[in-house]
């Protein structure tokens, strides 16, 4: 059974097979068979496939055992590698906070370097880029 993975790189396929069989294998078939696109990006084996008491495949079960497979992705450095769909929200999560502390950062930096103008006792616009600035980044919380 094949079902279609909601990734934040987009929308990926996968593949769950029964009995279990070489992965690569598996792939390489299909995409002697398949265009491109139709090939699942990743493969889970399971010894039986998931049914309902009909007899049907439980098409809600393979999307969860899909939902927890591995699959290749590229990582905010450019490296590719094999994550969870939870590790990588996880990953989005921390990049995020990381993110916030950075401008938080240069905040700080742009309060001490880039004082008040002391002729007109004006913000020199420094104060309204900084409230600009922490409005437009505070959906990165969450």
């Amino acid at each position: 059974a094949v079902a279609a993975v909601d990734w934040p790189s987009g929308m990926q396929l996968c593949a769950v097979v029964a009995p279990p069989v070489d992965h690569n294998v598996l792939r390489g078939r299909c995409e002697g068979v398949m265009p491109g696109w139709m090939v699942p990006s990743s493969f889970c084996s399971v010894e039986t496939m998931p049914r309902l008491p009909t007899g049907k495949t439980d098409l809600a079960a393979v999307q969860e055992l899909c939902a927890r497979t591995e699959t290749e992705v590229e990582d905010s450095l450019g490296t590719m590698r094999r994550v969870t769909l939870d590790q990588l929200a996880e990953d989005c999560w921390v990049q995020r906070q990381q993110a916030v502390w950075c401008i938080v950062v240069m905040m700080g930096h742009f309060a001490v370097v880039h004082p008040k103008c002391p002729e007109s006792n004006a913000a020199c616009g420094v104060d309204t880029w900084l409230f600009v600035n922490s409005l437009s980044h505070w959906h990165d919380m969450a």
